[in-house]
């Protein structure tokens, strides 16, 4: 299975996955942008979340940890109904960044925001976890073995 026959499955779970990675790199880039705004308190808070986002997503990088506290986080927000509540949680936060000033954390909000949305469908829908084969462990031991064994 490869990422178009994910995004053709109609699975919305598997469209949260991906914009919550999205929701990631624009948390990191754009925060790392508005360092030297206003905006510091939101740009380090978004740095917050793009980890948390991280962690959560890429459940491969959770296992490996050795800490036990990691692994019960990841595995706790697994079920999509915890992920919407926690991404409306991190969209309404990244959205008062819009009452000091406006910016491009505004982007993150909006993807935040949409990743909501995709839990919160596939939570009624009573949709499976998403596993999509973008962040899947076998991609990780693909990848690996690509570049023989250095990754």
């Amino acid at each position: 299975m490869s990422i178009i026959d994910d995004l053709k499955s109609g699975r919305c779970a598997i469209y949260g996955q991906f914009s919550a990675l999205l929701a990631f790199v624009c948390l990191v880039i754009f925060g790392f942008f508005n360092l030297i705004s206003t905006l510091i308190i939101f740009s380090i808070l978004g740095w917050v979340f793009a980890g948390l986002i991280f962690l959560i997503e890429v459940p491969f990088c959770a296992s490996c940890c050795a800490n036990e506290n990691l692994q019960r986080v990841s595995r706790f927000f697994q079920a999509n109904q915890f992920k919407a509540i926690l991404y409306l949680v991190l969209s309404i936060i990244m959205w008062l960044s819009t009452r000091v000033a406006t910016s491009s954390l505004i982007v993150s909000a909006l993807l935040l925001t949409l990743t909501t949305a995709f839990y919160g469908i596939a939570a009624l829908r009573k949709e499976d976890p998403a596993k999509s084969t973008l962040n899947s462990a076998s991609t990780a031991v693909q990848a690996s073995s690509t570049f023989g064994g250095r990754v």
